[in-house]
């Protein structure tokens, strides 16, 4: 996970010259890297206030859709059988 704040920082060159580019619009939507690059953006200047506030919202959904998916693995996962569980199991009770 820490690859996506690492990110960024190493392309930092990229994010401050070409803030409206494609890949950097991209990136500042992605919700792993989106709080770190569209503050660069900000800070910069260039970016709309609808783009500000699309990242927002779509960060958000991405907490909640996470919160919701751990949440069902603790419940099927942890509470109802106490062992240990490999990746195959999470996806099987992910689709439970």
């Amino acid at each position: 996970m820490i690859v996506f704040l690492v990110i960024p920082v190493v392309l930092i060159s990229p994010i401050l010259t070409s803030p409206n580019s494609a890949f950097v619009v991209g990136m500042s939507l992605f919700p792993l890297t989106g709080a770190v690059v569209m503050f660069m953006r900000i800070l910069v200047g260039a970016t709309p206030m609808w783009q500000v506030w699309f990242s927002i919202g779509l960060q958000l959904v991405a907490i909640a859709a996470l919160i919701a998916l751990s949440a069902k693995i603790f419940r099927v996962g942890i509470l109802m059988t106490g062992r240990r569980f490999k990746l195959g199991e999470i996806l099987r009770w992910i689709s439970a």
